[in-house]
């Protein structure tokens, strides 16, 4: 029976394979680190940032805080992939962000590799292309979180399975299996069991393939069964599986010997199993992941669209149906679970690249006769999305008018505007005429090249000016100037919970964060000034609670983005308490203080 060519498997590198991959490495690296900490920190990158920082002041690995509260919600590998980087660098945002842009960076390899391995070298080149330069890959790469090692982990579980774990190749299947353990404790077992998704669904799809060319027989059915599920039905891969076992059970056990504490376990069940078959947040629609995959496509949308549709109509051979295979496996499973979000869907994004990548390969071979129409068009629409960022920017820079200002465009003026927006416009209508006319390869040199220079200039330039438009951090900023000499005793939060604005306020202990503020006089004490910050809408509550003493704003955070004001951060400054209570009340209070602490 057919199966994955070898040929490309087993050939050894040539030098052209290695400059294409150090040219991958070089433009990986360009748009992934270049001006990495010109963004403030975003979304959910505030809990890596401070749980890596808290886990350095407590040196306690196994116990991630923020603010001193226990917070398992991921697991640990994914925070201490940041710790090296903190050492080396300092804690910076560029620093939490590391991690996430070198995993983006092998991954661009590993795409070009199973590329290689799959199609041949102009293949895997034209796929690691396209998913360098896909934009929300870029976006992720550059964000600290654990969906980059996420997919890497997915992937390289796939590529093992290819190159050796499959054939039953002792080795390989002990690195499979160790992989899958140790993805598991990046985001949790997703990686483990959607790469093992893949490969059951993949040997049942060979063996089904195998009745229809060779006919039902037990004998030969028991034998293909045993062959094709070799990765688990042999001693091969049942000592992988174990090793993969034993890894695991100690990596889930660590952090209970060293804590004392069952709650990562119960953790990584509620948000990786009760999330999946019963889910609590995230909820979206069935059809959530069509749309999302056609925005994690982007650029190459158009194009990715086509390839979907020429793999469809050519003729089928076991490197192509591998792709099929990974590419509805991944969807179905992540639409199966009611939780969804736009980006876990990400690890489908190397797949389509790498469909896209040898559906372009077979196009630039026969100069544009395949499917010649449907990838001219997808090919020429993709060129058109240049086209118009590059008239944007012209627009933005030159534009007056009162909806120019009503929309604060002017806010997005920069000079690099003027320069690179003509020059992104020639370019992608030079790109169109050579795809036109069928000079495909300078067509789409010239594509890749614009993007490139987009994705530079947005994640940079732009994010430059987008970040005036922030608050969070200048005001952080200037709170640290205010309470620079004030003792960690005499501040307290009342009902914060951003990750961010912990991180920013760096301090060396944690702050004592309020709940209740009928416990408010037990923290302060009776002749102690507090500074308190909380958000804007608790402004009438503290007042209430202080009626006995001057409450003084000293500081707002002005209105950042579709926040109300009312969600933005203020402190306060609290002062001492008026002398109206008895010695009495004053030890009754110390003594519930005390008792509040010790809880």
């Amino acid at each position: 029976m057919a199966s994955i060519s070898k040929n490309n498997v087993f050939q050894k590198w040539s030098s052209r394979d290695w400059t294409i991959c150090a040219l991958l490495v070089l433009v990986s690296g360009f748009l992934f680190y270049s001006g990495l900490s010109i963004r403030s920190l975003w979304g959910s990158e505030g809990r890596w940032a401070v749980i890596a920082r808290e886990m350095l002041q407590s040196g306690n690995l196994f116990l991630p805080t923020i603010n001193g509260q226990v917070y398992f919600d991921k697991p640990l590998l994914s925070y201490w992939a940041i710790i090296p980087f903190y050492l080396l660098f300092g804690i910076t945002e560029a620093a939490a962000r590391m991690p996430a842009a070198m995993a983006g960076i092998v991954s661009v390899v590993l795409v070009f590799v199973m590329g290689r391995d799959l199609f041949g070298e102009k293949a895997g080149a034209l796929s690691a292309t396209l998913f360098l330069t896909s934009a929300m890959f870029v976006l992720w790469s550059r964000t600290a979180s654990a969906e980059i090692l996420n997919l890497l982990a997915i992937w390289s579980m796939l590529w093992v399975f290819l190159r050796g774990a499959r054939d039953g190749c002792l080795l390989h299947l002990l690195t499979f299996y160790c992989i899958g353990a140790i993805a598991s404790f990046c985001k949790g077992p997703v990686a483990l069991v959607v790469a093992f998704a893949v490969v059951i669904v993949y040997s049942t799809v060979r063996i089904l393939f195998s009745f229809r060319e060779q006919g039902f027989s037990w004998h030969f059915t028991r034998e293909q069964i045993f062959h094709e599920y070799k990765w688990i039905l042999s001693w091969q891969g049942l000592a992988g599986a174990f090793s993969g076992i034993i890894l695991f059970v100690i990596l889930l056990l660590l952090p209970v010997l060293f804590t004392g504490s069952w709650d990562s376990v119960s953790l990584m069940w509620k948000e990786n199993v009760i999330r999946f078959v019963k889910p609590f947040d995230h909820v979206e629609p069935p059809y959530a992941y069509f749309i999302h995959s056609l925005v994690f496509s982007a650029p190459w949308t158009f194009i990715v669209l086509a390839s979907l549709w020429g793999i469809v109509k050519s003729e089928k051979n076991w490197e192509k149906r591998w792709l099929i295979v990974v590419t509805g496996t991944i969807f179905l499973f992540f639409t199966v679970s009611g939780s969804r979000r736009s980006y876990y869907i990400l690890p489908i994004v190397p797949a389509f690249m790498l469909i896209a990548g040898k559906a372009l390969s077979d196009w630039l071979e026969s100069e544009g006769d395949i499917d010649g129409f449907v990838m001219k068009l997808a090919a020429i629409l993709t060129a058109i999305i240049p086209f118009l960022a590059g008239a944007a920017m012209i627009c933005v820079f030159m534009g007056k008018g009162a909806l120019y200002d009503s929309l604060k465009l002017g806010d997005f003026k920069h000079i690099s505007e003027i320069i690179l927006g003509p020059l992104v416009v020639v370019g992608a209508i030079i790109s169109m005429w050579f795809i036109y006319k069928k000079r495909l390869k300078r067509g789409l040199a010239i594509l890749v090249l614009l993007f490139i220079f987009l994705e530079f200039w947005g994640f940079t330039i732009f994010m430059a000016m987008a970040e005036q438009k922030r608050t969070l951090k200048p005001f952080c900023l200037k709170t640290n100037e205010i309470l620079k000499n004030v003792d960690n005793d005499a501040i307290v939060l009342y009902n914060v919970t951003n990750s961010s604005f912990i991180y920013y306020l760096k301090r060396d202990k944690p702050i004592y964060n309020l709940r209740d503020l009928n416990k408010a006089g037990m923290f302060s004490g009776n002749q102690q000034e507090v500074f308190l910050i909380t958000e804007a809408i608790f402004m009438p509550l503290i007042q209430s609670a202080y009626t006995q003493r001057e409450v003084l704003s000293l500081l707002e955070q002005e209105p950042e983005g579709s926040r109300d004001r009312e969600n933005s951060f203020i402190l306060v400054k609290i002062g001492k308490e008026d002398d109206r209570y008895t010695d009495a009340e004053e030890d009754n209070e110390t003594e519930e203080r005390e008792d509040e602490f010790a809880n």
